[in-house]
């Protein structure tokens, strides 16, 4: 989730266009990682954006500003192999335009061919429960975030437990926490807004002991958002904006 959570700062929430063919960065390296190591992130300075050991889908759902479940047509070696990239900013650069070359980069460098359309695909959609307003882990908060310490915001917590002191609604971190435990866009319909203190605990499918799954006390998702936010989560198919990639090629050597 940190890694999510970094890429997520880099470009405004705006969508951006396909490659721009004008905007460039000044000085750009691209080199495969081999490394064990996957623990690297992308980094962005004044001067200067630096990825490590990014996966080229990484790469491309941050330049695009778009759901990795919403990313069509990628060819499998994009989920496997990763790449260190430094490239030099122009001076003043806005992150709306650091996408932009993001972009001109992929088009550069992976001959990427991309195309936005609109799918029928599958997504879950975040409404009030039946009959029920907000329950107790949905608390219009009352804290002055103004002075708050530690400020207002999410905390860092386990996969499976999500914690927020005075977060504004729709908070984009829980709907991001929400996508990925069910691997979908989710869409965001309680009409709820102001700011809120959450507390929401599911059980992690993921948790293994020794190689099996591991038991839980918690509940599971659909069931914890309904108890515990009086909020329920549906499946549904629904036309979205996806982004095609029509064809990627491995990078040409520095």
């Amino acid at each position: 989730m940190a890694r999510v959570a970094l890429l997520l700062t880099l470009i405004a929430a705006s969508a951006l266009p396909l490659a721009s063919q004008t905007l460039r960065f000044e000085v750009a390296s691209v080199k495969p990682n081999r490394s064990a190591d996957a623990s690297g992130g992308m980094r962005v300075t004044a001067d200067r954006v630096t990825a490590t050991a990014n996966l080229l889908i990484e790469v491309i759902r941050n330049a695009y500003q778009i759901d990795y479940v919403r990313i069509i047509g990628a060819p499998d070696w994009t989920n496997r192999e990763r790449f260190d990239i430094s490239a030099t900013l122009p001076p003043s650069s806005t992150r709306q335009q650091i996408g932009a070359m993001l972009q001109s980069l992929l088009a550069d460098r992976f001959a990427l061919k991309a195309h936005r359309e609109t799918r029928p695909i599958r997504v879950y959609v975040l409404s009030k429960a039946d009959g029920g307003g907000p329950a107790r882990g949905l608390r219009p908060s009352t804290v002055d975030c103004a002075n708050a310490q530690p400020p207002c915001g999410e905390r860092n917590q386990p996969r499976g437990v999500y914690r927020a002191i005075g977060a504004q609604w729709p908070t984009g971190i829980l709907i991001g926490e929400l996508r990925v435990a069910v691997g979908a866009p989710v869409i965001d319909r309680t009409g709820i807004a102001g700011r809120y203190d959450i507390d929401l605990e599911w059980a992690d499918p993921t948790a293994t002991v020794d190689g099996q799954a591991a038991a839980s006390e918690r509940p599971s998702l659909f069931t914890a958002l309904r108890e515990q936010l009086g909020l329920k989560l549906e499946a549904s198919t629904e036309p979205t904006e996806v982004l095609v990639i029509d064809s990627a090629e491995r990078p040409t050597p520095d």
